[in-house]
């Protein structure tokens, strides 16, 4: 687990914007995987 999983984790148990923050994780991972930096 990264300091990234963990300030999301940290805003998701706000359940203000997990939806937000899943999104986020989503997209970044999508996007680090198509440039092949995972």
């Amino acid at each position: 687990m990264t300091w990234i999983d963990l300030a999301v984790d940290t805003g998701t148990v706000n359940g203000k914007y997990w939806i937000f923050a899943l999104g986020m994780k989503v997209m970044l991972g999508a996007f680090f995987f198509e440039k092949g930096g995972i």
